[in-house]
């Protein structure tokens, strides 16, 4: 398997790119590497996507609760479902709106956090054989 011939590379340069770490394995075992996989310290960029996930459910389940009320209304009446329909759309719309513009803040915040680039923290460096360990 591929983690048979990858080595986990600790403490590397910031400004180091992938090209750069093949190139150094390349000459330092003189043997071909396949790929090159930086990880990053961005575990608040993965929690903002887990916040505007859970978002994101919660718009999809008024945007649904919308829809089967509109959909009451085109085939009762708007007349037959009485005032309780109105108020239910009109907490649900602003509830809709809400949640729109929280995800549009959340992805606002990554935004900023991605053009800050991560740093690098590791790499895994896969070899072509397990001869170039």
């Amino acid at each position: 398997t591929a983690s048979d011939y990858t080595l986990r590379v600790q403490d590397i340069p910031k400004d180091t790119d992938e090209d750069e770490l093949a190139a150094h394995f390349a000459d330092l075992t003189s043997k071909s590497v396949a790929a090159v996989h930086l990880a990053y310290a961005n575990a608040k960029e993965i929690n903002q996507y887990f916040k505007r996930g859970k978002l994101m459910r919660k718009r999809f389940d008024c945007v649904q609760r919308i829809r089967y009320e509109k959909s009451r209304e085109k085939t009762l009446g708007a007349e037959a479902l009485g005032p309780k329909y109105k108020r239910t759309l009109d907490k649900l719309l602003p509830e809709r709106d809400e949640l729109t513009s929280m995800i549009q803040m959340r992805d606002d915040e990554r935004t900023k956090m991605v053009k800050s680039n991560p740093r690098a923290i590791q790499a895994f460096v896969t070899f072509e054989t397990e001869k170039g360990m």
